[in-house]
């Protein structure tokens, strides 16, 4: 029996529903045939709202209308489907997210060396008490840097000159 409920539920058209001959808590649910195949399209979620509102009549104070067993079939398939689709976001998102990793993986082998030679400078700037160290992609080797070369150009006599009075102090 239960299987046979199943199959009805899962085969039930939204067309085989005499709807114009069901009555509401404010009169016929004739436009529900109508109104469910929108709600099952639309993402946006104030049409939902206001198509929903078109047809909550199917309960009222406790009360369930004629239309309320179809209504709740059609409603669970729309939920049923937007968690579907919310999955296919979550695995694109998780895709994305994995192939921006290997991006990065290859970038950093690739740029490994310049890396490196940017984090030593950053932790020796530190350990020489600079809060905010500076970055100089001249004084590293690094080529075609020229922002970082015009954005800190006035930081860095100011960065040397604490560099060497924390060297003579060691």
């Amino acid at each position: 029996m239960e299987e046979e409920i199943r199959n009805y539920i899962d085969n039930l058209n939204i067309d085989d529903i005499p709807w114009h001959r069901m009555f509401t808590a404010y009169g016929t649910a004739e436009n529900y045939g109508k109104i469910l195949p929108i709600l099952e399209q639309t993402t946006d979620i104030e049409e939902w709202d206001k198509k929903f509102n078109d047809i909550y009549g199917f309960e009222h104070q406790g009360t369930l209308f004629p239309p309320a067993p179809f209504v709740l079939v059609f409603l669970v398939r729309i939920l049923k489907k937007q968690i579907a689709n919310s999955n296919d976001m979550w695995s694109m998102g998780d895709l994305a997210c994995g192939l921006l990793v290997w991006v990065n993986c290859i970038v950093l082998l690739i740029m490994g060396k310049d890396v490196l030679k940017v984090y030593n400078d950053y932790q020796r700037q530190r350990k020489a008490g600079i809060k905010s160290p500076v970055f100089n992609p001249e004084k590293l080797g690094i080529r075609n840097a020229d922002f970082w070369m015009e954005h800190n150009k006035d930081k860095f006599e100011a960065v040397e000159t604490q560099l060497k009075a924390a060297e003579s102090k060691s």
